[in-house]
């Protein structure tokens, strides 16, 4: 009965625990299980790599960028450098990532020496049965495994005594002109230019730099 203002009782007691619960005993089963898959695959695809070429990216935040990671694809930029197209690079086992972005020379630089070894070591069979066997008698090796082994450690710099030119450089004024310079280059083409077709010019404003500007 209902007493006053209480709840109505409404407990659910049969909740039949054994039938919904999901145990994990098969784990080390299914382990041995994605071993044996991944060797059937790795013999399945020989001599062709078991796994896709990925480039060495660095980790996204402040807290993170010093470490390298594997990406998720090359970039287009970085297959044109090397010589290569989105289309032919995604057949010969190449992962392309058409949204990552380059940002930093020293990492692109590694991507693209990736790509150009890699290709260097890559043995292209015909797509003529009869002309690939005749390939596979010849001695090679085969690229199998390992091609996107992470970088574990990266090496660190020591601690030096700063140089004099160092001690000298004024790192906020040469970030402020050089945003100034970017920011007015059209209007100095543009006066330049109207300036050899002899067309009067307006009186150049003075532009002072406040600290607002500089963000």
């Amino acid at each position: 009965m209902v007493r006053h203002n209480n709840a109505i009782p409404n407990g659910h007691f049969h909740k039949r625990w054994q039938k919904r619960v999901k145990t994990w005993f098969d784990q080390p089963m299914r382990k041995r299980r994605r071993a044996r898959k991944r060797n059937a695959r790795i013999n399945r695809k020989q001599p062709m790599p078991c796994e896709l070429l990925r480039p060495m990216v660095h980790c996204p935040s402040t807290r993170y960028n010093s470490r390298i990671r594997v990406g998720r694809g090359f970039t287009l930029r970085e297959l044109k450098v090397a010589g290569l197209n989105q289309t032919f690079a995604q057949t010969i086992g190449i992962a392309v990532d058409v949204r990552r972005r380059n940002k930093c020379v020293e990492a692109t630089a590694i991507n693209i020496q990736r790509l150009k070894e890699y290709r260097s070591k890559l043995l292209l069979f015909p797509l003529n049965r009869k002309k690939q066997k005749e390939e596979m008698k010849k001695p090679f090796v085969p690229i199998t495994k390992g091609i996107n082994e992470p970088i574990r450690s990266l090496a660190k710099l020591k601690a030096r005594t700063p140089t004099k030119e160092e001690k000298e450089f004024e790192c906020y004024h040469y970030v402020a002109k050089a945003r100034a310079e970017s920011k007015y280059l059209g209007r100095k083409l543009r006066r330049k230019r109207m300036k050899n077709e002899s067309i009067e010019l307006p009186p150049l404003k003075k532009v002072r730099l406040h600290s607002q500007d500089m963000d």
